[in-house]
């Protein structure tokens, strides 16, 4: 089983395609000495664009997306999500979100949000799902999102 560390934070580096190596590791959580954060996971759209998401200890999950190596949106992405989401990107651009929610005694409910220009409000696709953990996603060639858990 994964776990967060104490004080534990998310780095990102990059490594551009013209690049040599490297750039120095970014530590893109932000979140104060208090707030660790485990379960980073991170996909890139056909436009190169990078999305990452992330859970804090408290189980929130947060959203980042740098373009051409700029940040350009970091925030809450789900105000609760009890286990580490997954994200797949397609062919078409866009990018696929899964997590699981709930008490982790009872049944708990998947849900979704797609990027295409912007995230999609959450959709529960499945509901009272025993002892739902971590999701896996991907997508197919023509774009499809698919998941398991």
């Amino acid at each position: 089983m994964r776990q967060a560390l104490p004080g534990a934070v998310i780095v990102l580096s990059i490594m551009a395609a013209e690049a040599v190596g490297w750039t120095p590791p970014i530590n893109i959580t932000r979140l104060g000495a208090s707030a660790n954060a485990a379960y980073g996971v991170i996909a890139v759209d056909t436009a190169g664009r990078i999305h990452v998401l992330f859970r804090r200890t408290d189980e929130w999950i947060w959203n980042l997306r740098i373009e051409n190596q700029v940040q350009v949106e970091f925030g809450e992405f789900q105000l609760w999500g009890n286990t580490s989401p997954t994200i797949a990107a397609s062919s078409s651009g866009a990018v696929h979100a899964f997590w699981c929610r709930g008490i982790a005694s009872d049944p708990r409910d998947v849900y979704h949000r797609k990027w295409d220009g912007g995230w999609s409000d959450p959709i529960m696709i499945s509901s009272g799902t025993n002892k739902c953990s971590d999701c896996n996603a991907c997508t197919d060639s023509a774009g499809n999102a698919h998941v398991v858990w």
